[in-house]
Protein backbone atom coordinates (compact mmCIF):
# COMPACT_ATOMS: atom_id res chain seq x y z
CA UNK A 1 0.00 0.00 0.00
CA UNK A 2 2.62 2.20 1.10
CA UNK A 3 4.45 1.72 -2.85
CA UNK A 4 0.97 2.15 -4.18
CA UNK A 5 0.66 5.71 -3.34
CA UNK A 6 3.94 6.67 -3.33
CA UNK A 7 4.15 6.06 -7.05
CA UNK A 8 0.43 7.31 -7.59
CA UNK A 9 1.62 10.38 -5.74
CA UNK A 10 5.03 11.13 -6.58
CA UNK A 11 6.04 11.55 -2.94
CA UNK A 12 7.44 9.37 -0.01
CA UNK A 13 5.20 8.19 3.04
CA UNK A 14 6.82 9.29 6.54
CA UNK A 15 5.67 7.29 9.47
CA UNK A 16 6.38 8.73 12.90
CA UNK A 17 5.79 8.24 16.27
CA UNK A 18 3.52 10.63 17.72
CA UNK A 19 3.47 10.56 21.56
CA UNK A 20 0.84 13.54 21.72
CA UNK A 21 -1.61 11.55 19.87
CA UNK A 22 -2.30 9.49 23.34
CA UNK A 23 -6.12 9.32 23.97
CA UNK A 24 -6.53 11.11 21.51
CA UNK A 25 -6.39 9.09 18.14
CA UNK A 26 -4.55 5.88 17.00
CA UNK A 27 -2.55 7.51 14.08
CA UNK A 28 -3.18 10.71 11.43
CA UNK A 29 -2.60 11.68 7.69
CA UNK A 30 -1.35 15.32 8.18
CA UNK A 31 -3.21 17.32 5.55
CA UNK A 32 -1.74 20.63 6.80
CA UNK A 33 1.96 19.44 6.66
CA UNK A 34 4.08 22.31 5.29
CA UNK A 35 6.26 20.07 4.15
CA UNK A 36 4.82 18.89 0.29
CA UNK A 37 7.65 17.02 -0.35
CA UNK A 38 6.13 14.41 1.25
CA UNK A 39 2.85 12.68 3.20
CA UNK A 40 3.10 12.50 6.95
CA UNK A 41 1.28 9.91 8.99
CA UNK A 42 1.89 10.35 12.81
CA UNK A 43 0.78 7.29 14.90
CA UNK A 44 0.23 6.96 18.96
CA UNK A 45 3.66 4.68 19.81
CA UNK A 46 1.63 2.95 22.19
CA UNK A 47 -0.70 1.29 19.90
CA UNK A 48 2.52 0.10 17.56
CA UNK A 49 0.79 -3.35 18.07
CA UNK A 50 -1.57 -1.59 15.41
CA UNK A 51 0.26 -0.24 13.22
CA UNK A 52 -0.33 -2.51 10.11
CA UNK A 53 -4.07 -1.36 10.34
CA UNK A 54 -2.89 2.34 11.47
CA UNK A 55 -1.38 2.74 8.64
CA UNK A 56 -3.82 1.04 5.99
CA UNK A 57 -6.67 2.65 7.19
CA UNK A 58 -4.27 6.85 6.97
CA UNK A 59 -3.45 5.66 3.68
CA UNK A 60 -7.11 5.36 3.04
CA UNK A 61 -7.52 8.79 4.22
CA UNK A 62 -4.76 10.09 2.06
CA UNK A 63 -5.60 8.41 -0.67
CA UNK A 64 -8.82 9.93 -0.91
CA UNK A 65 -7.84 13.40 -0.09
CA UNK A 66 -5.21 12.94 -3.32
CA UNK A 67 -7.69 12.37 -5.60
CA UNK A 68 -10.43 14.38 -4.53
CA UNK A 69 -10.60 17.72 -7.17
CA UNK A 70 -8.32 20.91 -5.08
CA UNK A 71 -12.21 21.78 -4.66
CA UNK A 72 -13.52 18.65 -2.92
CA UNK A 73 -10.23 18.83 -0.59
CA UNK A 74 -12.43 19.95 2.42
CA UNK A 75 -10.85 19.55 6.11
CA UNK A 76 -13.27 20.28 8.65
CA UNK A 77 -12.28 22.70 11.43
CA UNK A 78 -13.71 23.71 14.39
CA UNK A 79 -13.89 27.74 15.06
CA UNK A 80 -12.81 29.47 18.05
CA UNK A 81 -16.09 30.87 18.70
CA UNK A 82 -17.66 27.10 18.19
CA UNK A 83 -15.18 25.95 20.14
CA UNK A 84 -16.04 28.07 23.24
CA UNK A 85 -19.68 27.52 22.30
CA UNK A 86 -19.10 24.24 23.12
CA UNK A 87 -16.69 24.31 26.03
CA UNK A 88 -19.60 26.73 28.28
CA UNK A 89 -21.98 24.12 27.45
CA UNK A 90 -20.17 21.29 28.98
CA UNK A 91 -18.90 23.51 31.56
CA UNK A 92 -22.24 24.04 32.74
CA UNK A 93 -22.57 20.17 32.80
CA UNK A 94 -19.21 19.75 34.50
CA UNK A 95 -20.13 22.15 37.08
CA UNK A 96 -23.38 20.94 37.72
CA UNK A 97 -21.57 17.24 38.42
CA UNK A 98 -20.01 19.33 41.24
CA UNK A 99 -16.24 19.12 39.05
CA UNK A 100 -13.88 21.94 39.24
CA UNK A 101 -14.32 22.97 35.58
CA UNK A 102 -10.92 24.98 36.22
CA UNK A 103 -9.07 21.48 37.20
CA UNK A 104 -6.40 21.12 34.63
CA UNK A 105 -7.83 17.30 34.05
CA UNK A 106 -11.24 18.69 33.65
CA UNK A 107 -9.49 21.59 31.36
CA UNK A 108 -8.00 18.66 29.04
CA UNK A 109 -10.82 16.17 29.04
CA UNK A 110 -13.82 19.12 27.99
CA UNK A 111 -10.61 20.04 25.14
CA UNK A 112 -10.22 15.91 23.91
CA UNK A 113 -14.23 15.65 24.05
CA UNK A 114 -14.82 18.60 21.90
CA UNK A 115 -11.96 17.62 19.34
CA UNK A 116 -12.95 14.17 19.51
CA UNK A 117 -16.38 15.03 18.58
CA UNK A 118 -15.88 17.22 16.11
CA UNK A 119 -13.06 14.77 14.35
CA UNK A 120 -15.52 12.09 14.72
CA UNK A 121 -18.92 13.80 13.16
CA UNK A 122 -16.70 14.99 10.07
CA UNK A 123 -14.36 11.71 9.63
CA UNK A 124 -17.18 8.44 10.25
CA UNK A 125 -18.37 8.48 6.78
CA UNK A 126 -14.69 8.05 5.46
CA UNK A 127 -13.94 5.76 8.00
CA UNK A 128 -16.75 3.29 7.56
CA UNK A 129 -15.64 3.22 3.78
CA UNK A 130 -12.11 3.35 4.16
CA UNK A 131 -12.65 0.36 6.17
CA UNK A 132 -14.66 -1.56 3.75
CA UNK A 133 -12.15 -1.01 1.59
CA UNK A 134 -9.55 -2.68 3.74
CA UNK A 135 -11.71 -5.25 3.99
CA UNK A 136 -12.33 -5.48 0.10
CA UNK A 137 -9.29 -4.82 -1.35
CA UNK A 138 -6.73 -6.11 1.05
CA UNK A 139 -7.39 -9.69 2.69
CA UNK A 140 -4.45 -10.23 4.28
CA UNK A 141 -5.03 -7.24 6.84
CA UNK A 142 -8.65 -8.61 7.66
CA UNK A 143 -7.13 -10.13 10.84
CA UNK A 144 -5.06 -7.24 11.75
CA UNK A 145 -7.88 -5.16 11.22
CA UNK A 146 -10.25 -6.79 13.03
CA UNK A 147 -8.38 -7.09 16.00
CA UNK A 148 -7.48 -2.97 15.61
CA UNK A 149 -11.61 -2.58 15.74
CA UNK A 150 -12.55 -4.49 18.47
CA UNK A 151 -9.46 -3.21 20.78
CA UNK A 152 -11.20 0.42 19.70
CA UNK A 153 -14.85 -1.05 20.21
CA UNK A 154 -13.53 -2.68 23.72
CA UNK A 155 -11.89 0.62 24.52
CA UNK A 156 -14.94 2.34 23.61
CA UNK A 157 -17.46 0.56 25.46
CA UNK A 158 -14.94 0.77 28.63
CA UNK A 159 -14.85 4.28 28.71
CA UNK A 160 -18.55 4.68 28.75
CA UNK A 161 -20.49 5.51 31.59
CA UNK A 162 -22.31 2.92 33.16
CA UNK A 163 -26.35 3.74 32.17
CA UNK A 164 -24.79 4.14 28.32
CA UNK A 165 -23.40 1.21 28.37
CA UNK A 166 -26.50 -0.62 29.54
CA UNK A 167 -28.33 1.08 27.05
Amino acid sequence: MLKSVELSTGRPVELRAEPALAGRARGAYIVSDPDRSRHLIVYDPAKSDLLDHIVAHEIGHLEMYASARSDERIVAVLSESGRRRARAAIEKEVTELGLDRNSSAVAWAVDAWIDGVARQVSSFPADLLIERRIWELHPSLRSRQRAALETTATESHQAMEARVRDV
